[in-house]
């Protein structure tokens, strides 16, 4: 091959990876975590509807139970974060949030008056997981009947800690937001018992 003949060859070479990486670039892969997280966002959105177990139903059957987790990891690059609420301190992730509101006695009114948005998407958000929570159990627990007991007893009390910890959030509390976050953490940390 004559060296003009290589260097058409390489530029067509190099114009064709250009173009598809354009094409890539347009038209992303689809992102598992990225679209189960907006599934579940969707969901906090809409909580009082009357297909809210159905929907959530939906979700876990629909998604990776990995995936659905991410939602509680660091944003922006794998989960939603905390949007704000940074700016009070906590790194960008609710697990870590929601440890950090279990501990620290430095939030005032006035914090959560100001970030109220940011903590009620939050909360919502911990509540529409809530609701997957009954249909992520037979994953967990398949074939073990104590477990699936223990499973159901968990998902039923994060509902309530759930609600518990919006109300806080709702009526500026911010003892009671400690004490609800702290409870919140509590029942993260069986229902992980159970499943691992």
């Amino acid at each position: 091959m004559t060296p003009f003949m290589v260097r058409i060859v390489s530029v067509g070479v190099v114009g064709l990876g250009l173009g598809y990486g354009l094409l890539r670039a347009d038209n992303p892969p689809p992102n598992p975590r990225s679209e189960v997280q907006a599934d579940i966002i969707k969901l906090s959105e809409n909580l009082d509807a009357a297909d809210v177990k159905d929907r959530a139903k939906q979700i876990v059957e629909k998604h990776d139970s990995c995936d659905i987790s991410s939602i509680f990891k660091m944003g922006p690059r794998i989960g939603p974060g905390i949007g704000k609420l940074t700016e009070l301190g906590f790194r960008d992730s609710i697990d870590v949030l929601t440890a950090g509101l279990a501990t620290r006695k430095n939030i005032t009114e006035a914090d959560i008056e100001k970030y109220q948005p940011e903590f009620l998407r939050v909360a919502k958000i911990l509540q529409a997981m809530a609701q997957l929570a009954p249909y992520r159990g037979k994953i967990v627990v398949a074939n073990y009947e104590k477990r699936a007991k223990d499973w159901e007893k968990v998902a039923a009390d994060f509902q309530v800690k759930t609600a518990e910890f919006r109300k806080a959030i709702e009526e500026k509390d911010p003892k009671r937001l400690r004490l609800a976050a702290h409870s919140l953490r509590t029942t993260c940390a069986a229902c992980h018992d159970i499943a691992f």
